[in-house]
C-alpha cells in the first residue's frame, strides 16, 4: 500500500491516511461500541510499523497523530494517544 502511494504522488503532494490502531481501546468492549470479533487486531498495523514502511518506500513522514472519538458528545479530537486510531501525513520528497 505504501509503495502504491509513492507511485501516485507528485513531489510535495502529501497524503493523510487514517488507520485503526493495533490494540482495542478498553472502553469499546465495555460500552458495546463494537461487538466482540468485529476486528482481528493481530492484522492491524502499528504506528511504528507504518512509519518504517513509509520511510522504506522513500516517502517523508511528517506526522503521526492519534484520533479520539467521544461517543457521548460525538466529537473527535487529535492528540498524542495512538492507542485507538491514528492518522499519518507523508509525502513524496521533492
Amino acid at each position: 500500500m505504501v509503495k502504491d502511494c509513492r507511485a501516485t504522488k507528485q513531489p510535495r503532494n502529501g497524503s493523510i491516511n487514517a488507520m485503526p490502531a493495533s490494540q482495542p481501546r478498553h472502553e469499546a468492549p465495555i460500552m458495546n461500541i463494537l461487538p466482540r470479533g468485529t476486528h482481528d487486531y493481530a492484522k492491524f498495523i502499528k504506528p511504528a510499523e507504518l512509519a518504517a514502511a513509509i520511510r522504506a518506500a522513500g516517502l517523508e513522514l511528517h506526522d503521526i497523530s492519534g484520533i479520539r472519538y467521544n461517543p457521548f458528545t460525538r466529537n473527535c479530537s487529535i492528540g498524542d494517544d495512538l492507542d485507538a486510531n491514528y492518522i499519518v501525513h507523508a509525502s513524496k520528497p521533492s
